[in-house]
């Protein structure tokens, strides 16, 4: 098999890029940097994919590395591949994920697709996974080390003739996969693990129920022995209020009794009362009514006290005005007539040294005459008149008030006279006679009130049959609130403990199916177990025959090793290699790991024990081999003798050598 070309539009930092190869070796000399492991992981990529992983780290998501950053951007490529004499065309384009990427073979010659988009094609070419082929044709600097795996296993068995080679790496598997699911080679997990727990915690549920159940006879009995306590308190209680009902009737009837005789004690005393009460009255009940209208009378009397009393003032003012008014005017016109004389003989006198001045003391002593003559005039005697005639009618007034005072006080003390009271005053006696009316209607009021009582109890007290209770109503109140509280408490207990016991009872009827659960575990387990070591027995018969097997091309491959370690090495390594292809050289007549060598030594034996597994693996059609650089860390000698290798591979095999020095080249 043989890549003639491959075309990248883009991938990594490779865009619209192709490149053809020879059918020998075809080296690839570029600096660093330039793209040469780009090439080989698009190659590897076109033939098995793009690795994905959730991991955000670019050496373990190819996907994520290599994916353009330009959206717009084809991501992909095709490569030209020569199978068994014909071209074929390979061509992959990927997505975000894999479920989106694209895959199409197409027959060159006759332009056929195979329309192969579920189909492995590296596996489907190679007859080995992905795992097989990094293994085996594709060198990188990283990646030397290879260990046994089912693919290698499964083209050693195809190349040595060994029949369904795939159905055996599928049977372990599956076998392994289903041993597993029984019981996991690490963590706690697993059908036996799961069971065994299940199992374990259904004893510990059982135990728990079992308590429960012994918890619920025991709450049972408690639960008994307290319903009987309360029971008792309750026929207690019942008791007790029979006693009440009987104690209260007994209270009533003698509150009766006591009633009756209070009521017919208080009649004997209104009756009496209402004696002297009448003979204040003197059997003038009906002009005791009238008191309001005598009360009245009293007061017109009090506002005529009044009244005489005004009058008398204003006769005793008007008696002192008299003498005085008279003297003064007497006084004013003595007054007047002295001035006027007086200014008359002043008006003769003054006349005759001056008639102006003579003139006016004249008139002035002729005014004052005039005023004199006045206040001794007619009209002076009239108000002394009217003066009089005032003072006759204030008199007049005030006898007639006298009089009305006089007839009222006959009246009111006739309407007294009528009463057994004191007259000593007439407002205390009025009051005395007002008070004792009603006092006597109050009396006669009451009396009717208890009157009907006393019948209506009288009517009652014959009934009743005296109770033997020594208890009064009060002590068997206490008595009950005592027993009431405690039965309170018993009864809140009660529940308590109820619902304890149904919880404990739900629990405890849980026990038959828990333990039927328990059985059917049991022999779950006991088939599971069985089941699992069969499973372990098949595994190991089937492993053991896969050795015996791998023991049939463990000779050839040692000494294809051995062979290419000659053309790298002059220091004479002799390697042998196991079934697992673990490597070990013999040294001083003992065996030693491959890893105790140097690093150079180590890649050396890697390198050509690769080329042993191409030498073994493929014998139908030889494969294409990519080497990225693998011999940077041979010394001058061993590079020799891998670039002499390498020209004699190519002869057999499709070299396509990616190196970033002269001196690697071949």
């Amino acid at each position: 098999m043989k890549i003639k070309s491959i075309y990248i539009s883009s991938f990594g930092k490779l865009k619209d890029f192709n490149i053809e190869f020879n059918d020998e070796i075809t080296v690839l000399n570029h600096e660093n940097g330039w793209g040469k492991s780009t090439v080989a992981s698009f190659i590897k990529a076109m033939f098995y994919g793009v690795c994905q992983t959730n991991k955000k780290d670019l050496d373990s998501n190819d996907r994520l590395k290599f994916k353009p950053w330009n959206s717009t951007e084809k991501f992909g490529g095709y490569v030209i591949v020569e199978r068994q004499g014909r071209l074929y065309k390979i061509e992959r384009y990927f997505g975000e994920t894999k479920t989106s990427d694209t895959l199409s073979v197409i027959d060159v010659e006759t332009g056929k697709n195979f329309g192969v988009e579920n189909i492995d094609i590296g596996e489907k070419f190679f007859q080995i996974n992905e795992e097989g082929f990094l293994s085996t044709t594709y060198f990188t600097q990283k990646d030397f080390e290879i260990k046994s795996n089912s693919s290698l296993t499964a083209k050693f068995n195809q190349t040595y003739d060994v029949q369904d080679n795939s159905a055996f790496d599928l049977s372990i598997k599956k076998l392994e996969d289903k041993a597993k699911t029984y019981k996991a080679l690490r963590g706690e997990s697993g059908i036996l693990y799961q069971t065994k727990t299940k199992i374990r915690d259904l004893l510990d549920q059982i135990s728990r129920t079992k308590i429960s159940l012994s918890t619920a006879k025991s709450l049972y009995n408690d639960c008994e022995k307290l319903r009987a306590e309360v029971s008792d308190l309750e026929n207690k209680k019942n008791q007790i209020n029979s006693k009440i009902k009987l104690a209260s009737k007994k209270e009533a009837e003698e509150i009766k009794l006591k009633n009756l005789n209070a009521y017919i004690s208080e009649k004997q005393l209104l009756l009496s009362q209402n004696k002297e009460l009448q003979k204040k009255l003197n059997g003038n009940e009906k002009h005791a009514e009238m008191v309001q209208d005598y009360l009245k009378l009293l007061q017109q009397l009090n506002d005529l006290t009044q009244k005489e009393r005004d009058i008398r003032l204003n006769l005793e003012r008007l008696e002192n005005e008299k003498p005085s008014k008279k003297e003064n005017k007497r006084y004013l016109s003595l007054i007047f007539g002295t001035v006027g004389l007086s200014a008359l003989l002043a008006s003769i006198i003054i006349f005759f040294s001056s008639v102006i001045t003579g003139g006016v003391f004249f008139g002035i002593g002729a005014i004052m005459i005039v005023l004199a003559l006045i206040f001794n005039s007619k009209k002076q005697g009239r108000e002394i008149k009217n003066e009089n005639l005032e003072l006759l009618e204030k008199r007049k007034e005030l006898l007639e008030c006298d009089e009305l005072f006089e007839k009222t006080k006959i009246a009111l003390s006739e309407f007294i006279n009528l009463f057994n009271v004191s007259i000593v005053d007439f407002g205390f006696a009025l009051k005395e006679i007002e008070q004792t009316y009603s006092a006597l209607k109050v009396n006669r009021e009451r009396l009717e009130i208890i009157e009907n009582q006393i019948n209506s109890l009288k009517s009652e007290v014959p009934n009743y049959e005296p109770v033997d209770v020594k208890e009064t109503v009060v002590e068997l109140e206490n008595k009950f609130n005592k027993i009431n509280e405690q039965c309170s408490k018993k009864i809140s207990e009660l529940k308590y403990l109820e619902s304890r016991l149904k919880v404990n009872e739900e629990d405890a009827d849980k026990l038959k199916d828990l333990e039927e659960e328990l059985a059917l575990l049991k022999e779950k387990l006991d088939k599971d177990t069985k089941d699992y070591e069969i499973l372990v027995l098949t595994i190991e018969f089937l492993k053991k025959a896969d050795e015996n097997l791998k023991i049939k091309y463990r000779a050839p491959l040692e000494n294809s090793l051995n062979k290419f370690l000659k053309y790298i090495s002059s220091s004479g390594i002799k390697a042998n290699i196991d079934i697992d292809l673990k490597v070990t050289t013999e040294e001083n007549g003992g065996a030693k790991d491959a890893n105790y060598h140097s690093k150079g030594i180590v890649n050396l034996i890697e390198i050509c024990k690769r080329f042993a597994l191409i030498e073994v693996l493929f014998k139908s059609e030889k494969p294409f081999i990519i080497l990225d650089d693998p011999f940077v860390n041979l010394d001058g000698e061993k590079l020799n003798g891998a670039k002499t290798l390498l020209k004699n591979l190519s002869k057999d095999y499709q070299i396509i050598y990616f190196i970033c020095h002269d001196s690697r080249s071949v």
